[in-house]
């Protein structure tokens, strides 16, 4: 089983910065995804001198303001405040059909060359905060960076579940009742998107979660897995290592748990029968 573990939201803060930067050296990380229009996001410099490491884009547009002139993606902007809408209402404008996909993409845009022109050949993939890249229409703006021959990994929206199984699971007909109705929907819509980034995107075959949901109890549970031979997985994280500096939401405090797991010996050990890699190991 090839594994690459990622962190998200790199530049956010200065802890979640230092995380990064102590997972890194200490080879329990192999790449991380960056917000461009954060405050530390060119803190990134420091990640170059590790060759092997993997830097990708967070691309935002559900925080913070954005790297073009708010009046050229009026859409995906909040008039009032200058900043994204929040992302309840960003998905609550999609479904009302008024996002304009075009501004979705020039932003996309914007920051995947303003990261591009930091860290030059460097950069390997894309994911999103919130991710919301699962969703229309910001889905279709992918879809159409991706045509332009980007050659780029990104995030799969597919699941693979850790169960009671020593092998994960992929949601089916046939063990609907473990997983419930509403997650098999869920990952039929998902995998719907899966097949059409993988027409452009290098892309591992999904996301590795516990069934419970929860990301410390994901990396706890893989020292009981086998390590399948032909299995690329990805493993999101968002370690930090304070919180004084982060807004309080529902990830503030799973951040340090994460952090902790990480750069502890044992989960180290753990990742021995596993071979880690970045989305430049991909192949399309």
């Amino acid at each position: 089983m090839k594994i690459i573990i990622n962190a998200d939201d790199f530049g956010f803060t200065k802890s979640v910065n230092e995380a990064v930067f102590t997972l890194a050296k200490k080879g329990t990380l192999t790449s991380t995804t960056v917000m461009v229009n954060m405050p530390y996001w060119e803190e990134v410099d420091k990640l170059l001198e590790y060759p092997n490491f993997g830097i990708g884009l967070h691309f935002n547009i559900t925080q913070g303001k954005p790297i073009l002139d708010a009046s050229e993606i009026s859409t995906i902007v909040n008039s009032e405040t200058g900043e994204f809408y929040e992302f309840k209402e960003l998905r609550k404008r999609s479904k009302q059909g008024k996002i304009n996909v075009n501004d979705v993409y020039k932003e996309l845009k914007a920051q995947i060359l303003l990261l591009k022109q930091r860290v030059g050949d460097r950069l390997t993939h894309m994911d999103s905060h919130q991710g919301v890249h699962k969703y229309k229409p910001i889905s279709n703006a992918f879809l159409s960076l991706g045509k332009e021959n980007i050659v780029l990994g990104l995030r799969s929206p597919h699941h693979l579940f850790i169960t009671d199984a020593i092998v994960p699971e992929v949601v089916g007909i046939k063990n609907i009742f473990k997983f419930g109705i509403k997650r098999y929907i869920t990952e039929l819509y998902y995998r719907k998107y899966n097949v059409a980034f993988r027409k452009y995107y290098v892309m591992p075959e999904g996301e590795l979660l516990n069934i419970n949901l929860k990301k410390v109890d994901t990396f706890e549970a893989l020292e009981k897995l086998i390590a399948l031979e032909k299995l690329y997985i990805e493993i999101p994280c968002h370690p930090a290592t304070s919180i004084t500096d982060l807004p309080k939401t529902k990830l503030t405090d799973k951040r340090l748990q994460e952090f902790e797991i990480l750069k502890s010996e044992s989960f180290k050990n753990s990742l021995n029968k596993f071979q880690l890699i970045s989305f430049k190991d991909l192949k399309k």
